[in-house]
């Protein structure tokens, strides 16, 4: 069951998640150029471009590797009769916390941006 959870997961990250981050900041970032403002100084703009920059940074680097880790774990043990609750939990464990920087760090963003703060980017003029 488990491995099928994993794989189950794998599957959705790539039909919607990695889409929809695609969508979502190539949209915003043509609504904040269609709306006249600059990217770069506008500090409630340009933190949640940096924090979903470090978001499929942490995805790509650490969440995705060890969801795949996690799968062929699942799918060797299970082949050989070894799963070792331990050894899958410690994978699980690095997973969960990459996961939630993964997952915080956009929820920040939006925060940010709803209430529009920072005003000012280190790169105002």
């Amino acid at each position: 069951y488990m491995q099928h959870a994993v794989s189950g997961i794998i599957a959705s990250d790539k039909l919607f998640t990695i889409p929809g981050v695609v969508i979502l900041t190539l949209g915003g970032i043509a609504a904040a150029i269609k709306g006249g403002l600059p990217l770069l100084s506008t500090g409630w703009i340009f933190w949640p471009l940096v924090l979903f920059s470090l978001s499929g940074l942490f995805f790509a680097i650490k969440v995705a590797p060890l969801q795949k880790k996690m799968k062929q774990y699942l799918e060797i043990s299970n082949s050989n009769n070894s799963y070792q609750q331990q050894q899958f939990t410690g994978i699980m464990k690095q997973w969960e916390f990459w996961g939630a920087l993964a997952l915080l760090t956009p929820l920040i963003s939006f925060f940010m941006m709803i209430v529009k703060w920072p005003v000012v980017s280190p790169l105002a003029p």
